[in-house]
């Protein structure tokens, strides 16, 4: 009889355990996806969300939380990723103001990468000259660039300044002013106004040029590092750390910049900044008691 019993017992266990593994498994939902990029579980995030996409083709939400969680991730392939998805996300739901500040910067990241040649030349990362106050074409005659060189003047444009003294030093258009003695009217203007980012592209034309006599390139990135942390620029002060790398122009050390950098952006809760320390942290390894992994998470608890 307890035979008999015992082996009813085991088949009707056998057929429930039978019964519930026929049954569908619960189906991915959006807050699954969320509460997966939540708890920094990238890779699973980056699986569930997949799976509600595949449910539910039109799931903003879904398409969001892969994006970040691919952001996360980091690397030319995750970015151009996540991109796609801020774009499905919007082409879903346009009024999905995050996925347009991602689509963003997701493009702006990629900007600065290239597939055949991912590791891209991290000394030259600031924009670029064209993009600061200069209006007007490349002066071609000695009364252009004496006229340019007058109203840059008056104006205390720094950066028209900068840009004159490179036309300067290539041409030698001004027989009465060197392009050192431009660059040096730059500086002060720099020097003037408080501003790091003119600076540290001063000593970035400075050591590659070399054509003012009373400054050297690593005094004036110095002055464009101490500048940064009194305005909170954590930008320019990633951007001098990244440079200084290179270079090594001062005693202050690239990684203890960075990681300045890093706290910087931090209190400020930028995110944009946040992120790219984590891109150069990736490839540089400067930073001794922080990775990149630990920045990207803190930055996506912000925009959470």
């Amino acid at each position: 009889m307890k035979i008999i019993v015992a082996t009813i017992t085991a088949l009707f266990l056998f057929s429930f355990a039978d019964s519930i593994s026929a049954q569908p498994h619960q189906k991915a939902t959006e807050t699954d996806c969320y509460d997966q990029l939540k708890g920094n579980n990238y890779s699973r995030a980056i699986e569930i969300c997949t799976a509600v996409i595949a449910e539910k083709a039109d799931s903003a939400p879904a398409y969001r939380s892969r994006g970040l969680a691919y952001i996360a991730t980091g690397g030319f392939e995750n970015y151009s990723q996540a991109e796609a998805d801020f774009r499905k996300c919007i082409e879903f739901d346009p009024t999905d103001k995050q996925c347009h500040y991602w689509l963003g910067y997701s493009n702006g990241v990629l900007s600065n990468f290239s597939e055949e040649n991912y590791r891209h030349d991290f000394s030259d990362n600031s924009r670029d000259d064209d993009s600061f106050s200069w209006e007007m074409t490349e002066p071609a005659s000695v009364n252009e660039m004496r006229f340019a060189y007058r109203e840059a003047l008056a104006r205390n444009d720094g950066y028209s300044l900068l840009r004159l003294a490179k036309i300067e030093n290539k041409n030698q258009l001004l027989p009465e002013v060197k392009a050192g003695d431009v660059l040096y009217n730059a500086y002060l203007i720099g020097i003037k106004y408080r501003s790091p980012d003119l600076l540290f592209n001063i000593a970035k034309y400075e050591n590659e040029a070399e054509i003012i006599k009373t400054k050297k390139a690593g005094d004036i990135l110095y002055e464009a590092y101490n500048f940064s942390r009194d305005r909170r620029d954590a930008k320019t002060m990633m951007n001098i750390a990244i440079y200084e790398n290179n270079e090594q122009l001062m005693t202050a050390k690239a990684g203890d910049i960075l990681y300045e950098a890093y706290l910087t952006a931090k209190n400020k809760r930028d995110i944009r900044t946040l992120l790219r320390i984590a891109d150069y942290e990736d490839k540089l390894d400067l930073m001794t008691n922080i990775n990149a992994e630990q920045v990207r998470r803190e930055a996506l608890t912000f925009y959470r």
